[in-house]
Parts: structure tokens; sequence; C-alpha cells
């Protein structure tokens, strides 16, 4: 288990976040019949000094992790949920990225939910075969930008 805090002040660098960006955050993972559990709490204010907008946004997930021979199987669930998320494309902090997961919602005040499911082969020792499947759900009545995505990629260790 592990807590940690940050500060970040870029506000007034567009490169960057351009927010004074203060985050804590909790994880923990464990063990429990060769399973392997774990998540994280993420709390963040992203400060865009514009004092109508709510700076606020909340990250959670959580894992499973198996190993059978040649394969592990995995899934993992997380939300991100910004204190503003009405969708309406107003009142929410700059510092949030316009575009959040697989959607193309144009505007960041909206809440998503993430399931993925994976499964590796290991080939040999340094070749793995990735396989997973994301689906990507918007709240607020945002359905149509609701997105699956598959994805498979081989990697090699040296």
């Amino acid at each position: 288990m592990s807590v940690s805090a940050m500060n970040v002040n870029d506000l007034g660098n567009s490169e960057a976040i351009d927010a004074n960006t203060t985050g804590y955050m909790a994880d923990v993972k464990t063990s429990m019949f060769g399973i392997e559990f774990g998540g994280y709490v993420s709390l963040l204010t992203l400060d865009d000094a514009n004092a109508s907008t709510k700076d606020n946004v909340t990250a959670l997930m959580g894992y499973a992790v198996k190993r059978f021979n040649k394969v592990t199987l995995s899934g993992r669930y997380s939300v991100v949920k910004p204190e503003d998320f009405d969708g309406n494309g107003t009142g929410g902090t700059s510092g949030l990225p316009d575009k959040i997961g697989l959607g193309n919602v144009p505007y960041s005040d909206v809440d998503i939910t993430r399931i993925q499911a994976s499964a590796i082969f290991h080939l040999e020792d340094s070749l793995n075969l990735h396989n997973e499947i994301i689906f990507d759900t918007y709240g607020e009545n945002r359905a149509d930008y609701n997105n699956t995505a598959v994805l498979s990629y081989a990697s090699i260790a040296f």
C-alpha cells in the first residue's frame, strides 16, 4: 500500500497542463489464491485560476490478474469523474485534456467508465503476445460517444 502527493504549478504555460495541479493518490496491491488484486484512488485539483470553473477530478481503478502457465488473464475497471461532469462544455477546469478516453467527445466535462479485459500469451521468456478489449462509456446521456477497441501487439524484452 502506498500514498503519494504532488504539486506542479505550470499555470501560464500553454505547452503544459496550464494549471496549478495538486494530486493525492492511495494505491494498494495484494495477492490471494494466486490472483493479484490492486487499485487506486486519485484526487486531483487542476486549478486553472478561473473562479467560475470546478477544478476537482476523481479517478478510481481496480484490477485482477491471474497467470495460468503460458497465459495471463486480467480485468480492469476505471472511472474518471470531473467535479463538473454535466457534458455541456462549460464549467469544468481547462486543465483537463479536451479528449478523455477513446471517444471523440469535444469537451472534457464528462465522466468516463472503462472496462478492460486482456489475455497475454507468453510465447517465449522474452516474447509476449498481448490482446485487449476496451469498453469506454460516457455519462450524462453521451451514449453516442461510447466506444470499443480491440488491441493486439507483441512485446519483446531485451
